[in-house]
């Protein structure tokens, strides 16, 4: 079985719904045939510096507030693919992804073009 774990700054009354949000990417993903047997676990995590001094960077204006590190542990079985790619493609559900431009030029300034990560997250997995 595969495992993805995400460790993510949320807001308490937020990590039921994105705990839900996690587990309707992966029945998209299960329908598509990319994973099966799907298990979504979420508990309280570690407190984690890095992802307090992302979020202060990322917004300077908003306070953290009552924010902390949720785990979001997702087990299940891969049909095919890259376990990696999936990793990146529910890690969506964290940071939203941006249409970067096709101009090679503009495109040497990407880091100018990223969004602020909704939850502040990292991600480590295991096959």
């Amino acid at each position: 079985m595969s495992t993805i774990v995400f460790n993510c700054l949320v807001k308490p009354e937020e990590a039921d719904k994105l705990a839900e949000a996690f587990a309707a990417k992966l029945s998209e993903f299960s329908r598509a045939g990319r994973v099966e047997s799907v298990e979504v676990g979420l508990e309280e995590g570690l407190a984690d510096e890095q992802l307090v001094s992302q979020w202060e960077q990322e917004n300077p204006e908003e306070s953290l507030g009552e924010r902390k590190v949720f785990k979001y542990v997702l087990r299940f079985e891969m049909s095919g693919g890259s376990l990696n790619e999936l990793a990146m493609d529910l890690s969506e559900l964290l940071t939203p992804r941006v249409d970067l431009p096709p101009d090679p030029v503009l495109r040497e300034f990407d880091e100018m073009l990223e969004t602020v990560a909704t939850y502040p997250w990292n991600v480590a997995v295991f096959r």
